[in-house]
């Protein structure tokens, strides 16, 4: 083979294409990696316009908020004067439900889980209200919902001796059988 005016042995011309291919071969990994490396920036780039715009989005949305007392100055403290009374906690339904010898709400109370043993300002339960108040089918419902027999009120009396001071028989047998007490000073 002849290149310019010499003449090139088998073995140099193998060499020559043997460093030319390696030559090849490595400038073809460097475009590789600059061509990976312009990727990267890209994608980089991308994120931050990416991270940028949420925290524009969430700078908009944390607009400051104005709340009552930002617009109303707040009232001078009255540190000397009395304090008002809290408001009185409202009777429970149930409670309600069982003094005013309602059944069916009642019922529809029990069968969405209100706890049958709720107690009303003075400490009572409904089975107590119903049994002072001689409402025997509201008793009875109470009791097969699982109601307490001997809770106490804030008085410590239990709702078996209310039914003895009142005279309701039919609801002493019936809270006799639910394992009832009645206590020996109301017997006397």
């Amino acid at each position: 083979m002849l290149v310019g005016s010499h003449r090139i042995s088998l073995s140099t011309r193998r060499s020559l294409v043997m460093t030319l291919q390696r030559s090849m071969k490595s400038m073809m990994r460097r475009k590789e990696k600059k061509q990976k490396k312009k990727q990267l920036k890209k994608t980089r780039k991308k994120r931050k316009r990416k991270r940028k715009k949420k925290k524009k989005k969430k700078k908009k949305k944390r607009k400051k908020k104005t709340f009552f007392f930002d617009i109303m100055p707040m009232p001078p403290s009255h540190d000397n004067q009395p304090q008002p009374e809290p408001l009185p906690q409202p009777e429970p339904l149930i409670c309600y439900a069982a003094k005013n010898s309602n059944v069916s709400i009642m019922q529809v109370l029990l069968a969405h889980g209100v706890y049958p043993d709720a107690r009303n300002e003075k400490g009572e339960t409904p089975l107590k209200i119903a049994s002072r108040k001689g409402h025997e089918g509201i008793v009875w419902l109470l009791l097969y919902e699982g109601a307490y027999v001997n809770a106490l009120d804030n008085t410590q009396n239990s709702a078996a001796s209310y039914v003895v001071e009142n005279d309701h028989l039919e609801i002493i047998a019936v809270l006799m059988e639910h394992g009832g007490t009645i206590p020996w000073v109301v017997c006397v």
